[in-house]
């Protein structure tokens, strides 16, 4: 028996919500998401929040972590299956939806079939993959990134289905930044360096970096500020953009790094606590941003750059020589 042909559906044109009490895993998730293409994605951190949203908006596709407060400032009762209730309530369930579960010989679970379930801890990596195959368990293939780069779906009987189970309410880009990409910047042409050991926070950058348009092969991720210096090397001592954590090694040789070479890094933008930058700006360094870490949203990356891009009149072409 052939399988049954999998109705194509645009990431684009579909709405999601994250139910999520814990903040850098929520973080994660609407990562992904974003990274996907999806118009625009809802956040909740309890059960009654997450209900009200789901009876107010049409979500097409919903992330559920299965041990999250009932009300808000609630505490989360790890016998109460606050997200596995509601994915059993007919009426509040997405038309595709995940469980996320902390526990991987949790008891008493019971979620309708074709939900997806994934244990905590989990990869940026494993969630998309999740997402992508939990569509197709419910009929459908994502075809995944911005609205300017997805051909539109044009055959009836393919339209008909998903105006029937996907027909989004809202029309506000989750990632804000990415419909508001100056087309004069030949962003494909960016040099960007992250310096940075955490691989989570990298896929984060990529993920922001790739929606607006900078091609992977040009994104470099370093650990130190000398690998840092060798990309500045190959690349004739200039690059675009350096994106870095205060602490790599440490906060003063993070900005000297900066100072001895502010004509040649476009955009300085550097990811601290309060207390090791004051303020937005570092002293002595132009074009310098400072983004308060952990990152509230993609989406303060991607708008950091682009004023910084145009701060630096980078538009008529890349700061480097090749």
């Amino acid at each position: 028996m052939s399988p049954i042909p999998l109705t194509p559906i645009r990431a684009c044109d579909l709405t999601a919500l994250v139910v999520e009490d814990e903040s850098d895993i929520a973080f994660f998730i609407v990562s992904v998401l974003e990274g996907l293409g999806f118009k625009k994605v809802f956040e909740a951190e309890d059960g009654q929040t997450a209900e009200n949203i789901l009876r107010a908006e049409n979500i097409n596709f919903g992330s559920f972590d299965n041990n999250i407060p009932e009300v808000p400032g609630g505490v989360a009762n790890s016998k109460k299956h606050v997200g596995a209730r509601i994915l059993r309530t007919d009426s509040l369930r997405p038309q595709s939806s995940l469980l996320f579960s902390a526990l991987a010989g949790e008891q008493g679970v019971e979620v309708p079939e074709g939900v997806g379930i994934l244990k905590k801890p989990v990869t940026m990596a494993e969630i998309e993959a999740k997402v992508i195959e939990t569509f197709r368990k419910s009929g459908f293939e994502l075809i995944t990134g911005p609205a300017e780069e997805v051909e539109p779906v044009t055959r009836a009987e393919e339209t008909s289905s998903m105006a029937t189970k996907f027909a989004p309410k809202g029309s506000r880009v989750s990632s804000a930044a990415r419909s508001s990409v100056d087309p004069v910047i030949n962003w494909a042409e960016k040099i960007v360096i992250d310096i940075s050991p955490q691989l989570e926070r990298q896929h984060i950058l990529d993920t922001a970096l790739k929606t607006m348009g900078i091609a992977g092969g040009n994104i470099f991720h370093c650990q130190t500020i000398e690998e840092a210096k060798k990309v500045m090397v190959r690349f004739g001592g200039a690059v675009d953009a350096v994106i870095t954590k205060a602490r790599v090694p440490n906060i003063e040789s993070v900005k000297r790094f900066l100072i001895e070479n502010n004509e040649n890094i476009g955009v300085k933008i550097v990811c601290t606590a309060d207390h090791e930058i004051p303020g937005t700006k570092i002293p002595g360094v132009s074009n310098s941003h400072v983004i308060r870490d952990p990152f509230a949203h993609i989406a303060d990356i991607q708008q950091v750059l682009m004023s910084g891009m145009e701060k630096a009149e980078l538009a008529a072409g890349p700061a480097h020589n090749r």
